[in-house]
């Protein structure tokens, strides 16, 4: 099963937006740990992700 990580582009999302989508796995808190391991998230804080340009295709702004 896969999610579509694409459809949040690089807006922050908060990992209970996440996490619901990851329903149908047994541990999607570790799915979601999983998926900034390999580098598909990016944690910006703790709860606050972003979808690593890799996957959304669109570049993330330093902020400064």
């Amino acid at each position: 099963m896969e999610i579509n990580l694409k459809q949040f582009g690089n807006v922050p999302v908060n990992a209970d937006v996440i996490t619901s989508l990851l329903k149908g796995y047994n541990a999607p808190l570790q799915k979601l740990m999983n998926m900034e391991r390999q580098g598909d998230l990016i944690r910006i804080k703790r709860g606050i992700y972003v979808v690593a340009p890799k996957i959304s295709g669109k570049k993330l702004s330093s902020g400064l």
